[in-house]
């Protein structure tokens, strides 16, 4: 299903894209960030592919979107979702979603490996633009949301800056460009309050101070 060596990938709408994931496809869609590759939950195989495409390590799990808040029962462990840590994320998502904070969270037992951690630790995130929502919605699946590009390359801001012979089904080019400045910030939701930052980016940690959490560097305790 992939686009061959030296091709242009194809260039389609809405409906179109989201067959593609539902049929286990493997996209470029625009983020608030920069675009991103794009398979669906519901198949290893295609997630498994989008690490291929960017030459990502098998072991580095692979980031996720949502549509909605409702999509986030199909990634959180229930567990953590009846638990008192909870209370954190929901003043996060009321706070900071949509956007650029992607939350490490512990996943259900239906998240592909290829998503989480050996800790069974997924990074998920509801996005600032509306066609990425407006896809995951669509598919009736969240999506990986990994940046467009081979790893270490530079990221894409615009469609036509995207690898001409990105191996990919399609590309989606809809709605506003993405601001291309920094991607998502990541943090562990660790409870009372503290998170553990992964990883600096558009939300900052000023910000994350100011709504009245604990920012703790990396290493400085375990998560």
């Amino acid at each position: 299903m992939s686009t061959p060596q030296g091709k242009t990938p194809r260039r389609i709408n809405l409906a179109d894209a989201a067959r593609i994931i539902r049929d286990g496809g493997v996209l470029a869609y625009p983020t608030e960030t920069f675009y991103a590759l794009g398979a669906g939950l519901n198949h290893a195989s295609a997630m498994a592919r989008v690490s291929a495409i960017k030459n990502r390590p098998a072991a580095k799990p692979l980031p996720l979107i949502l549509g909605d808040l409702d999509q986030l029962a199909k990634i959180l462990h229930p567990d953590f979702a009846a638990g008192p840590h909870f209370a954190d994320l929901s003043e996060l998502m009321t706070v900071f979603w949509p956007g650029p904070l992607s939350l490490v969270l512990p996943a259900g037992p239906d998240v592909p490996s290829q998503a989480k951690d050996g800790r069974g630790l997924t990074s998920v995130r509801l996005p600032g633009h509306a066609v990425a929502r407006e896809l995951c919605l669509a598919a009736d699946m969240p999506i990986t949301a990994t940046s467009a590009n081979i790893s270490g390359r530079q990221a894409a801001r615009l469609a036509c800056e995207l690898a001409a012979d990105l191996p990919v089904d399609a590309v989606l080019d809809l709605g506003e460009a993405p601001a291309g400045e920094r991607a998502s910030t990541v943090a562990v939701v660790r409870g009372n309050r503290e998170l553990i930052l992964l990883r600096p980016g558009a939300v900052s940690v000023d910000a994350l101070e100011a709504a009245g959490f604990r920012v703790i560097a990396p290493g400085s305790t375990k998560i």
